[in-house]
């Protein structure tokens, strides 16, 4: 049954030349008695956000299934389930990075997307650039594959942890999900068990 969540502020894949990077805060009105929540959006003129794709030989509900499994592809240590449509999980890698996401968008055998809730990263001056963004994975089956286009709405090359969250996500998309989705078998990173080599060095240094 085709589950489709709220509007996460971004545009579709394909229509991104620039991203809406918006938060929510809590103000004061005016006179200064009455506390108000605003929502204020920044429109920043950026490059295209992060994407990338693969292919394999099994069934489109099967990506799919991989996919709502990020345990077994992202991180060992993720809390929460990723299944339907409002489902939360919190992803976290030792001191460098921790985040809150929640499902928008769950179709089974075609789509599925995640907003990032919450962020903290250790290692840039805005802990939050993650903050407002979606991720989005669309499967869709071609010549005789199936085809998984992920992308990251709102991850670009101007945020200060792109060189990093690409490293990152070159692995775990087509590495570790390509191979969890193929083969039965992702690898995803656990507490002192670093995928990357950005993983690897900033937790280093943290230490």
């Amino acid at each position: 049954m085709r589950q489709v969540g709220i509007d996460s502020g971004y545009r579709r894949h394909g229509d991104f030349t620039h991203a809406e990077h918006c938060h929510f805060r809590d103000t004061r009105s005016r006179d200064g008695d009455n506390p108000s929540a605003y929502h204020e959006c920044e429109e920043i003129m950026t490059g295209p956000s992060y994407t990338t794709a693969f292919s394999v030989d099994q069934s489109p509900q099967e990506a799919f299934e991989a996919i709502t499994n990020p345990q077994g592809w992202w991180s060992a240590e993720i809390e929460g389930n990723a299944e339907k449509v409002g489902d939360e999980f919190r992803y976290h890698y030792e001191d460098l990075h921790r985040c809150t996401i929640r499902v928008t968008e769950s179709v089974p055998g075609e789509k599925v997307a995640w907003h990032v809730v919450d962020n903290y990263f250790s290692f840039v001056k805005d802990s939050s650039e993650w903050v407002d963004t979606t991720m989005t994975f669309d499967i869709s089956e071609e010549d005789g594959k199936t085809k998984i286009i992920f992308t990251h709405h709102g991850l670009v090359p101007e945020f200060e942890c792109y060189n990093a969250c690409q490293e990152g996500w070159d692995n775990y998309i087509n590495g570790s999900l390509k191979n969890l989705v193929a083969k039965g078998q992702g690898v995803p990173n656990a507490t002192g068990k670093a995928q990357t080599s950005a993983e690897m060095e900033l937790g280093s240094a943290s230490r």
